[in-house]
C-alpha cells in the first residue's frame, strides 16, 4: 500500500502498483476499510492520490486512479471540481505510468519564486500541459 511517501521511493513504489489485479480477498479488505472509513467520517470521493505541496501556479495535486472502463462517480468529480476551483492540479488516470506522468511533471514545475522570472522570460514552466480530469 502506498501512504505518504513522496519523492524517488514513491514513484518506485507507484511503478511496482499493478491496478489490473485484484483478488475477492482484496475486495473485501476494500470494502471493510471503505466502511471503517466512512464511520471516521472520512468524505466520499477524495481523490486516491494527494500532493499537497505547492508548484507553478497550483496549491497542489490531486489523482483520481482509475481502470479499464471505470468511470468517475458523481463525488469524485465534484470533489475534483472543488480542489481544481480551489487552486489545485487534479487529474484522472488510468494506469500507474499515466500517473507518474503527472507527478514528473508537477514536480519539475517551477516554485513560488520563480514565477515572476519566468513571466518576465516569457517562458512557460508554472502550469500543466497534461489534460484535467
Amino acid at each position: 500500500k502506498i501512504r505518504a511517501t513522496y519523492g524517488e521511493g514513491f514513484l518506485k513504489k507507484l511503478k511496482a502498483v499493478d491496478f489490473s489485479s485484484a483478488t475477492e480477498a482484496d475486495a473485501d479488505t476494500l470494502f471493510n476499510e471503505a466502511v471503517k472509513f466512512k464511520q471516521m467520517g472520512v468524505r466520499a470521493g477524495v481523490s486516491d492520490l494527494c500532493l499537497p505541496y505547492p508548484k507553478g501556479m497550483y496549491c497542489g495535486l490531486y489523482i483520481e486512479m482509475k481502470y479499464g472502463d471505470n468511470r468517475l462517480q458523481d463525488t469524485q468529480k465534484e470533489f475534483l471540481a472543488d480542489m481544481a476551483e480551489a487552486g489545485h492540479f487534479v487529474a484522472t488516470c488510468y494506469s500507474a505510468e499515466e500517473a507518474i506522468k503527472v507527478l514528473e511533471e508537477y514536480l519539475e514545475l517551477i516554485d513560488g519564486n520563480g514565477i515572476k522570472a519566468m513571466f518576465i522570460q516569457g517562458e512557460n514552466k508554472a502550469m500543466m500541459s497534461f489534460p484535467k480530469y
